[in-house]
């Protein structure tokens, strides 16, 4: 793209623009992923657990089982590609003013410049946790215009709808000046939102202390063991084989009695684990296990992101990153590559759950977010207040939350 002619223009100051006051980066600036870093794996990297700091280097001796060599090398490559990364982060200039939100003032600014990469990057990764994991249609969503006679109210209801809500949320999420470049693709689907996935998935698979597990216990055959907490059901409709339930999971429920509960549902410690681990660092996810304040030495994602209030994205996304950490699934994506889970509709699912709940004031699912946004934004004024899933059952425990749901809205 071609340099633009230097002239001076008013800019009003922005949410999350890095170009407003910008700062050296050092090498201890984020514990979090750096926007510039390259895409990782998404395959299970060594562990951050009770025995195993992130400043401690771990051994190998020759006791070890083959499980334990398999996580100990795991955590060897993972601390070296963090090394790495610090490494490069050495000298850049961070993201600054992110957290800062519009305060009506102007600046001047040279226009010269090309849009910020960096800036729609940094969106695309927070878009993917915050509002949708998982996009209805990569493509359809950067390609597709705007459809006037779209109703929000039925967005859940038909492919075309769901594309057309997508739409409009990451239209709304990302500034307009950048909506007709053609890099803004690249930068918020691959850049973005493809590279904060693996991010997330090799943080939840290299920290099981966060969960209360072993380093064996969460080695790929360790995870043999937590099929029924995934949700792993009798298929009714076809004896002897199985499949996984979207909402009647162990680990989704506080206090799992057996069966889908409108009052426990979204409500278990991991999904709080895994959301501080995430948002605040390993250091965050101690905090809330331990009580112990978390030393303040680097910013952290919900820092740079600016979070304030829950969101129903944010839910859904740490109810799927849980169920995948404790499946068999190596590779974390839409559909796993062992279990068969199709993880964006399960992703999905919960995102209509939790819409629709908050948009028909349900009881039970704005008791979710009080609780989640007293644990973690006690100030928000703005509170949101080999299986497969190709199985009929899957689709239709997805109905009959959905249904139990509407029955106690009428009640």
């Amino acid at each position: 793209m071609g340099k633009r002619k230097h002239t001076t223009r008013k800019r009003t100051s922005t949410t999350l623009n890095p170009r407003a006051g910008k700062r050296a980066r050092t090498s201890q600036d984020s514990e979090n992923h750096n926007p510039d870093s390259p895409p990782r794996s998404s395959q299970s990297p060594g562990p951050d657990g009770p025995s195993h700091s992130p400043s401690q280097v771990p051994e190998l001796n020759e006791d070890m089982s083959s499980q334990e060599l398999y996580q100990t090398s795991r955590q060897l490559q993972s601390q070296l590609n963090e090394l790495r990364q610090s490494q490069q982060e050495a000298g850049r200039n961070a993201l600054a003013n992110i957290t800062n939100q519009s305060d009506g003032g102007s600046d001047e600014e040279p226009s010269g410049e090309e849009p910020d990469g960096k800036f729609v990057l940094c969106k695309g990764k927070q878009f993917c946790y915050t509002n949708l994991l998982f996009l209805p249609d990569e493509d359809a969503c950067f390609t597709t215009g705007l459809d006037e006679s779209y109703n929000d109210l039925e967005r859940f209801e038909t492919e075309e709808n769901r594309v057309q809500g997508a739409l409009r949320e990451l239209r709304e999420f990302i500034p307009e000046e950048y909506h007709a470049l053609e890099e803004w693709n690249g930068w918020v689907r691959h850049d973005g939102m493809n590279d904060q996935r693996s991010v997330f998935a090799n943080r939840m698979r290299g920290n099981p202390g966060w969960f209360g597990r072993s380093v064996g216990e969460f080695a790929p055959t360790g995870r043999e063991a937590w099929v029924d907490l995934v949700g792993r059901k009798p298929d009714p409709e076809n004896r002897g084989k199985y499949y996984y339930d979207t909402f009647d999971v162990p680990l989704l429920h506080a206090e799992y009695d057996g069966a889908l509960d409108l009052d426990k549902v979204f409500l278990n410690e991991h999904l709080f684990t895994a959301h501080a681990g995430l948002t605040r660092g390993p250091s965050g996810a101690r905090q809330l296990l331990t009580g112990k304040a978390a030393p303040k030495k680097m910013p952290v994602l919900e820092k740079l992101w600016g979070l304030k209030k829950t969101t129903p994205g944010m839910i859904a996304s740490a109810a799927v990153y849980v169920r995948w950490a404790h499946s068999r699934d190596e590779e974390f994506g839409p559909v796993g590559d062992v279990t068969g889970i199709e993880w964006w509709k399960d992703f999905n699912a919960y995102l209509e759950y939790l819409k629709t709940g908050l948009a028909e004031k349900s009881d039970c699912v704005e008791n979710i977010f009080r609780v989640w946004d007293t644990k973690f934004y006690p100030n928000s004024a703005e509170s949101s207040v080999g299986h497969g899933n190709n199985s009929n059952a899957a689709e239709n425990s997805r109905a009959a939350a959905l249904d139990a749901l509407k029955q106690r809205m009428r009640q």
